[in-house]
């Protein structure tokens, strides 16, 4: 686990090195009595202050790194590895909309 950190951190400080919007990872933690373990939740969010725009949100630290992975790949004009169908799934389902997109 510690690992899957570290890669968050180092995806993160290039993003934010490389970005005029610098996007931010907060995490919260909560005992869940039925599951009896602490669960987490990761947060990507874009911005300061008031104008902060939730990117993705997420229980698992791998789709969190599988969206940052793809975030630098767009950042760089890279195309986006599309190595797995699931993930496709899993970030329609999970990512929030953009302001205006998904609206009719």
């Amino acid at each position: 686990m510690a690992r899957f950190a570290q890669l968050a951190k180092q995806l993160q400080s290039a993003i934010n090195h490389n970005s005029e919007e610098k996007i931010l990872i907060h995490t919260k933690q909560w005992y869940s009595k039925d599951k009896h373990r602490p669960i987490t939740i990761y947060q990507i969010q874009q911005g300061e202050g008031r104008n902060k725009q939730l990117l993705f949100r997420t229980y698992s630290q791998i789709q969190m790194l599988l969206y940052l992975r793809d975030y630098w790949y767009t950042l760089n004009g890279w195309e986006v590895p599309h190595d797995n169908e699931q993930w496709e799934e899993v970030k329609a389902k999970y990512a929030s909309p953009k302001d205006g997109e998904g609206t009719s």
